[in-house]
């Protein structure tokens, strides 16, 4: 949904207010963002990366599917906790799924984040 909110001007032009706001400024301590969306085939990701790297310029790079970094900030995309059906449950592992392994890499991602 944010790709194509952001393919409208008006769209593009609040969604990047918005990460300029809030995430262009956030405190030097912070070293971790979860953001819950993927996305049905992980666009959202695509999408907001976009907006971070507006708000946030510097040497971002994919770390896996769902984590990118700059370094310093980490931002780890998980399954939103509003997501209906087999999502969920998908993402966790509890069913036989392909996108069980992106709930694994979610959290191997906060793991090492924190762990720095």
């Amino acid at each position: 949904m944010l790709d194509k909110f952001m393919g409208t001007q008006f769209g593009n032009e609040v969604a990047t207010n918005c990460a300029s706001q809030f995430l262009g400024a956030l405190p030097t301590k912070t070293r971790l963002v979860i953001m819950f969306g993927l996305g049905s085939k992980l666009n959202y990701i695509s999408a907001a990366r976009k907006l971070v790297e507006a708000a946030r310029p510097g040497n971002w790079r994919m770390l896996n599917e769902v984590t990118y970094s700059d370094g310093n900030l980490t931002f780890v995309h998980v399954e939103h906790f509003a997501s209906q059906g087999a999502l969920i449950p998908n993402w966790l592992g509890i069913n036989d799924h392909p996108r069980s392994e992106y709930g694994r890499k979610s959290r191997e991602a906060v793991q090492a984040a924190l762990a720095d």
